[in-house]
């Protein structure tokens, strides 16, 4: 297995492109929503991030440059909550960013982590899935991204009435609570979360985080 050497300028570039934006309805409002997102991304995960978060063309693409990808899973699961019911595909690569590297601004930005990172969204887009990694070794880019498609698939077949009760359990821990936020019994709190796995899916996505902080550890 190759692991790539630090380079001056190679950093953590990661592209998000939204899907079927050309379909979208109120582009104005969901660039708001996003432009949101993007805020609360930059103020969760600002120890991690060299360069914030943000819009890069329209409303269809976004992106930032990491120092550390140990909480890559756990920053795009929250976007890929937010978004909803819209959807967004990321890849993340490892590379050489040559220019304007010190605005930390990556909308200024380029060199060739940004063309690879391109090449690599185009095969994304043909694949129909939602996320492709590229930092280090190609055997565990390729098992850990696996688990972030997995994860992320199942999750999508949830109803968004679904997806919030598993949220709001996932943050309180209680039936009861849930189901009174929600306004339903608890017995229906209970049956979505037996449907949805979640006893299953929380501790695959808990060792994902766990696998992705040791391969950052690795790779710095």
């Amino acid at each position: 297995m190759n692991i790539k050497g630090t380079m001056k300028g190679e950093l953590y570039l990661l592209l998000g492109d939204v899907v079927a934006s050309r379909k979208l309805d109120h582009r104005e409002d969901f660039q708001k929503k996003l432009n949101q997102i993007c805020f609360e991304v930059n103020q969760r995960y600002k120890n991690d991030l060299y360069a914030n978060i943000k819009i890069i063309k329209g409303a269809d693409e976004i992106g930032c440059v990491f120092k550390s990808v140990k909480n890559t899973y756990e920053m795009l699961d929250f976007i890929w909550n937010e978004i909803q019911p819209q959807k967004m595909r990321f890849v993340l690569v490892r590379g050489l960013i040559d220019t304007a590297v010190s605005t930390k601004d990556v909308t200024q930005m380029d060199g060739p982590a940004f063309h690879r990172a391109s090449n690599m969204m185009v095969s994304l887009k043909k694949s129909g899935l939602l996320f492709e990694m590229s930092v280090g070794d190609d055997l565990t880019d390729t098992a850990l991204g696996g688990q972030f498609n997995l994860i992320t698939m199942i999750k999508n077949s949830w109803s968004s009435r679904r997806r919030e009760i598993v949220r709001i359990y996932d943050e309180e821990g209680n039936q009861e609570i849930v189901a009174d936020r929600m306004g339903i019994s608890q017995q229906a709190v209970s049956k979505n979360l037996k449907e949805s796995m979640w006893d299953k899916i929380k501790p695959i996505e808990e060792n994902l985080e766990v696998a992705m902080n040791l391969y950052s550890d690795r790779l710095e």
